[in-house]
C-alpha cells in the first residue's frame, strides 16, 4: 500500500513519482495514453464511453469496452492507493472514470499555479520568483511520447505559456540591470526558437555591453547560417543593423572561421540553463533527405528524449553515472535506421545546444579506420604528438556532444574497443549506434528498430488503411512515381497485404513503390510473391526477416533488361560511391568508345530512377559534382548476382583503373591530389585489399607507393604504414617498388614518432639501392637515416650520415636537393650547440634554395637565421629575417603567414618594444591559426 502520495510527471515524458520510485512503463502505449489524459484534464470526470471511443475507436463498442476495463484494472494496480485507506486513487463505477484530483499532483499544474502566482504577485521579487519556478518544472515538451490529436493543442500551448515566462524572466532582469541573468533567459529563448531574431538581437546586445564581441558576431552567423539552410533568406534589416555596430576585426575574425566552414549551427527548444552549454557549436553534415520522414512518431520522440537526457546529465542535470550514454538502433537492413538516426539527431538538435556529428561507416572495410573517419566528420586536427582520443578531447572543449556511428554492423566485433575508449576517453560524449548487431559493451542500451507499422487484418476502410505508416510510406513514394496516385476501394486490399508481405520495411516498400507508374498494387503484389517464393528457395544464407527485401530487390533487378542487369552486379564493385567516368572504366563493355560515357550515364540515371543507386552532390574544387552511390543492402544482392570469373575480372579492372589514377596524381599532395582522390579513398582502399589478397604483385606496389602522399595529406600515418607493410608480403614484387614502399613506411613511422622503425626501414631501403647501384636513391635514404637518427637523440651519428649523403648529392650535381641537406646538416649542427656552423649551413641554403627558385626552401632558411640572430641577441637582425620569411610564404598561398613565424616575430617585436606592432603580430596569427586550421579541414 503507497503512504506516500503520487506525483505525474508530464513535461519531457510520463512518469509516476511515488515515494522515492518511478515508473515509467506501461502495460501497453495505450494504457500510458489513458493515463496521461486522466492527468492532464485531472479535474474532469469521464464517462466509459467517452474514453472507449476517444482510445480505442477501431473497435467494435464490447471490445473498447473490455479494453478500457483491462487499463483501468492496471493503472490502479501502478498508482496503488494513498494513506491508510483502501481507496484507489483511480476511482470509477458502471459509468465514469477519474482520478483523485485531491491526492495526486501533476508538474503541469505546478506549472499553471506558478504561472497565476507571477500574474498577481505583488512586487517584481515575488513575479521573478514564481516564473523561476514556472521554468524548472518545464523540463521538456508536454509528454513527447504521446501523438494523439488531444494533446497536440495543449501542448503547443504549454510550450508558449513557457517561452513567454522565459521572454518575462529576461525582460525583468535586463531592466534590473542584471545582465548576466538578462543574457541567461535571453538564450534560453534562442535555445527555443533559433530563428528568432528578436532573441538574437537581445543576446547580441548583451554580448556587446559586456564587451564579448566575438560572442555577439557569432550570435549573428548562427542566425545566418541556420536562415540559410532552412529557408534561403538573410537576417533582417534589424539585426544587420545591430551587426554592423559590432567592430570591424570581430566580424572579419569570425567571418574567416565561419566562412569556410561546411556546416552551421543546430539550436532549438531546450530547458537547462545556457551557461551549461557552449553557444555556437556546428552541425553535422547530415545526410540529405528528398523525401518526407513519415511514421515513427514515438520512437523518434523517446529516442531523443533518452539521449537529451544524457547529455543532459553530461554537463549535470542528473546523475552521470546512471545515465546511457551509448544507444545502439538495431534493426534488420533496409528497416530505415539511419533516416530515423537523422530525424532523432534533428530533434535532440532541437532541445541541445552542443555539438553534434554524423559519421558514415558503410564505406570502410577495417575497424582500426574509425579513429580516422571519427576525427573527419568532428574536422579535428591530427597531430603526432596526441591521440585520436586527445583531439577528440580538445575539440569537444569538455561540453556535453553526441556522435552518431552509422552502419557500424560489418566492423563488429572489432569496433567496440574504438567505441569503448571513445565513451572511457571524453566522457562529455554520448554516443548513437545504427547496426545489425548490438555490440554487447557495458553501458550499451538498445534501442530496437522494427519495422513500419502495418494494416491489421480486420483493417477494410481506406481512412483506417491510409493512418498506418507502411501505407502511407508506400502512398507517398508512389505518388512520386505517379501523382494521382491514391488509396482506393479497389485497390485496398493489395496495398494492405502488399504492405503486410513486405514486412513494413521501407527500404521494400519504396523499391514496390517506385514502380506505381507501370504495375498496379495487385500486380506488385503479384510479382513480390513470385520472387519472394523463389528467393527463399534457392538464396543461402537470407534470414526469415530479409526474405521480402530480397524479394523486391531481386524482382526490380529483373526488370532491367540484360546490359542494365551486368551493369548493376558491376557497380557492386565499388564502395562508397563513383563518378561517370569512373563507372565507364570500369563497367563499360567498351570504355575506349567516344559514346561509352553518354551510354553510362543513361544507364545510371534509369538506375537512379528506380531506386537501385542514387545519386548525391558533392563540393570539390572545380564545384559541385553528382556521384553516384549504392545503398550496402543493394551491393550486398548486387554481388550475389555476379559469378565469380565476372566479379574477379571487375575487381582488376577497378584496381587498375584507380591505380592509374592514384599513380596520376602521386607527386601532388596538395589541393590537386586531395580533390582528385578524397572523395574515392574507400575504392583506393578497396583496390588495394583485393591486389593483396589476390597477389596482384604489380597492382598492389604500384596502388600503394601511389597513395603514400595521401596518407600523408590526411595525416593518417598509422593506416597508411598498415597497408604498406601488408603489401610487401605480396610475392613477386619488383625491387625498386619494394625500396619505395620501405621508404614511404620509414617516413610514415617518422611522422608517429617510431624513429627506431623508420631508422630500419630506411636502412632496409639503402640495402637495396645499393645492389640496385641507385646512387640518388642512396642519398636520399642516407638523408632519410640521418634525420631518424637525430629523432633517436643521436645527433653525431646523424651528422655523419647527412655529410655523406651531402657528399653525394654534390657529387651528382643535384642542385635542387643539396640546399635541402645543407637545411638538415644545420639543424643537427644547431642541435649540437655549433651555432656558428649552423648559421653558415643556413645561409649556403639559402642561396642554394634561391637559386633553384624555392621560395618555401627559403622562407624555411630565413626563418631558421631569424631564430639564431634572436639568440646571439641580435633582434634587429631577427626582425627583417622573420619579415623576409613572411614575404616568401606570401607567395606560398599563405597571405597572413606561418603562425610560428608570427609567432616569433610577435617575440621579437616585444623585446624590442614595439608592442602595437606585436600585438598586431599576434591577432595576425590567430586568423592565420584559424585559416590554417579551415583549410585542412575543408
Amino acid at each position: 500500500m503507497i503512504q506516500h502520495p503520487p506525483q505525474i510527471i508530464l513535461f519531457g515524458g510520463l512518469n509516476i513519482q511515488q515515494g522515492g520510485r518511478s515508473v515509467t512503463r506501461f502495460r501497453t502505449r495505450k494504457t500510458a495514453c489513458l493515463l496521461a489524459y486522466l492527468a492532464f484534464y485531472r479535474r474532469r470526470t469521464h464517462t466509459r464511453e467517452e474514453l472507449a471511443d476517444l482510445f480505442w475507436p477501431e473497435d467494435d463498442p464490447d471490445a473498447a469496452r473490455a479494453s478500457l476495463r483491462t487499463a483501468l484494472n492496471s493503472l490502479r494496480k501502478q498508482l496503488g492507493s494513498y494513506g491508510g485507506s483502501q481507496e484507489s486513487v483511480l476511482e470509477s463505477d458502471r459509468t465514469f472514470v477519474r482520478l483523485r484530483h485531491d491526492v495526486i499532483t501533476t508538474d503541469v499544474a505546478q506549472f499553471e499555479f506558478a504561472l497565476a502566482a507571477a500574474e498577481t504577485a505583488s512586487s517584481p521579487e515575488d513575479q521573478v520568483d514564481a516564473l523561476r519556478r514556472a521554468v524548472q518544472l518545464y523540463r521538456g515538451d508536454l509528454l513527447p511520447e504521446i501523438y494523439d490529436n488531444w494533446i497536440l493543442p495543449e501542448r503547443e500551448q504549454m510550450s508558449q505559456a513557457y517561452t513567454s515566462a522565459v521572454r518575462r524572466l529576461a525582460e525583468l532582469a535586463a531592466d534590473r540591470g542584471d545582465l548576466d541573468h538578462a543574457l541567461e533567459f535571453t538564450l534560453r529563448l534562442v535555445a527555443a526558437d533559433s530563428t528568432e531574431e528578436a532573441a538574437r538581437v537581445s543576446a547580441m546586445r548583451i554580448y556587446q555591453q559586456r564587451g564579448m564581441f566575438y560572442e555577439a558576431v557569432k550570435q549573428y552567423r548562427e542566425l545566418e547560417c541556420i536562415l540559410r539552410v532552412e529557408s534561403g533568406i538573410e537576417p533582417s534589416a534589424d539585426v544587420k543593423a545591430v551587426y554592423s555596430e559590432l567592430p570591424e576585426r570581430y566580424r572579419r575574425a569570425v567571418g574567416i572561421r565561419h566562412s569556410r566552414r561546411s556546416a552551421s549551427s543546430l539550436q532549438g527548444a531546450d530547458a537547462r540553463k545556457p551557461s551549461e552549454f557552449t553557444v555556437g557549436q556546428r552541425v553535422p553534415m547530415l545526410p540529405m533527405a528528398l523525401t518526407p520522414f513519415i511514421g515513427r512518431t514515438s520512437e523518434t520522440q523517446v529516442i531523443a528524449g533518452l539521449l537529451t537526457s544524457s547529455l543532459g546529465s553530461s554537463v549535470g542535470q542528473g546523475d552521470p553515472t546512471a545515465a546511457a550514454r551509448l544507444f545502439s538502433l538495431i534493426g534488420p537492413g533496409g528497416s530505415g535506421k539511419t533516416r530515423l538516426a537523422v530525424e532523432v539527431v534533428r530533434q535532440v538538435g532541437a532541445h541541445f545546444h552542443g555539438p553534434i556529428w554524423f559519421t558514415q561507416l558503410a564505406g570502410l572495410s577495417d575497424a582500426r579506420a574509425i579513429p580516422d573517419a571519427v576525427l573527419d566528420a568532428l574536422g579535428a586536427p591530427r597531430t603526432i604528438h596526441s591521440s585520436w582520443i586527445q583531439s577528440i578531447s580538445v575539440e569537444t572543449g569538455g561540453s556535453p556532444c553526441l556522435l552518431v556511428l552509422d552502419n557500424l554492423e560489418h566492423l563488429v566485433p572489432d569496433a567496440c574497443r574504438y567505441v569503448h575508449e571513445l565513451l572511457l576517453g571524453v566522457p562529455a560524449l554520448t554516443c548513437l549506434i545504427t547496426s545489425r548487431s548490438r555490440l554487447r559493451i557495458v553501458g550499451e542500451r538498445v534501442l530496437q528498430v522494427s519495422p513500419l507499422q502495418i494494416p491489421a487484418i480486420k483493417c477494410k476502410s481506406t481512412a483506417d488503411l491510409s493512418a498506418c505508416e507502411s501505407v502511407q510510406l508506400f502512398v507517398d513514394r508512389a505518388q512520386a512515381a505517379r501523382a494521382d496516385f491514391a488509396v482506393t476501394d479497389r485497390n485496398a486490399a493489395a496495398i494492405a497485404e502488399l504492405c503486410r508481405r513486405l514486412d513494413g520495411l521501407p527500404l521494400a516498400l519504396e523499391l514496390a513503390a517506385s514502380w506505381a507508374q507501370v504495375l498496379t498494387p495487385a500486380q506488385m503484389l503479384q510479382r513480390t510473391h513470385d520472387r519472394g517464393e523463389l528467393l527463399s528457395r534457392y538464396t543461402l544464407g537470407v534470414a526469415n526477416r530479409h526474405k521480402s527485401l530480397w524479394a523486391t530487390i531481386a524482382w526490380s533487378y529483373e526488370q532491367l533488361s540484360s546490359d542494365q542487369r551486368r551493369l548493376f552486379r558491376q557497380l557492386a564493385a565499388f564502395r562508397s560511391g563513383w563518378s561517370v567516368s569512373a563507372a565507364t572504366a570500369v563497367c563499360a563493355v567498351d570504355p575506349a568508345s567516344d559514346s561509352a560515357e553518354n551510354r553510362m550515364l543513361v544507364d545510371l540515371t534509369h538506375l537512379a530512377e528506380v531506386s537501385l543507386v542514387l545519386t548525391e552532390e558533392i563540393e570539390t574544387l572545380r564545384g559541385t559534382e553528382i556521384r553516384f552511390r549504392m545503398l550496402e543492402t543493394m551491393r550486398e544482392y548486387a554481388l550475389e548476382q555476379m559469378p565469380r570469373d565476372e566479379r574477379t575480372r571487375i575487381a582488376d579492372r577497378h584496381a587498375r583503373f584507380f591505380m592509374e589514377i592514384a599513380e596520376r596524381y602521386a607527386a601532388d599532395i596538395h589541393p590537386k591530389f586531395r580533390d582528385s582522390l578524397d572523395a574515392d579513398y574507400d575504392n583506393l582502399i578497396a583496390a588495394l585489399q583485393w591486389a593483396v589478397e589476390s597477389s596482384k604483385a604489380d597492382i598492389a606496389i604500384r596502388l600503394a607507393t601511389s597513395m603514400f602522399p595521401l596518407w600523408l595529406w590526411r595525416r593518417r600515418h598509422s593506416e597508411g604504414r598498415r597497408f604498406l607493410e601488408g603489401v610487401l608480403s605480396v610475392p613477386g614484387l619488383d625491387a625498386g617498388l619494394v625500396a619505395g614502399a620501405l621508404r614511404a613506411i620509414g617516413i610514415l613511422c617518422f611522422y608517429i614518432e617510431d624513429y627506431a622503425a623508420a631508422l630500419e626501414y630506411f636502412h632496409r631501403q639503402l640495402d637495396i639501392v645499393r645492389e640496385l647501384n641507385d646512387a640518388q636513391a642512396i642519398a636520399s635514404a642516407l638523408s632519410n637515416m640521418a634525420i631518424a637518427e637525430q629523432g633517436l637523440g643521436r645527433a653525431h651519428k646523424a651528422k655523419q650520415l647527412m655529410d655523406e649523403s651531402l657528399e653525394r648529392l654534390i657529387v651528382l650535381g643535384e642542385a635542387d636537393r643539396i640546399p635541402c641537406a645543407h637545411f638538415n646538416l644545420a639543424d643537427i649542427h644547431e642541435e649540437l650547440g655549433e651555432l656558428d656552423k649552423a648559421r653558415d649551413l643556413y645561409i649556403l641554403g639559402l642561396r642554394g634554395y634561391a637559386a633553384v627558385d624555392s621560395a618555401s626552401g627559403q622562407a624555411m632558411c630565413c626563418a631558421r637565421l631569424g631564430m639564431l640572430a634572436k639568440r646571439y641577441g641580435d633582434l634587429a637582425a631577427a626582425k627583417a629575417l622573420f619579415e623576409r620569411a613572411l614575404q616568401f610564404e606570401a607567395t606560398l598561398g599563405k597571405p597572413l603567414g606561418h603562425p610560428d613565424t608570427l609567432k616569433a616575430l610577435a617575440e621579437t617585436l616585444d623585446s624590442l618594444g614595439q608592442h602595437e606592432a606585436a600585438i598586431a603580430a599576434v591577432a595576425r596569427r590567430e586568423l592565420a591559426l584559424a585559416d590554417e586550421y579551415d583549410l585542412s579541414n575543408s
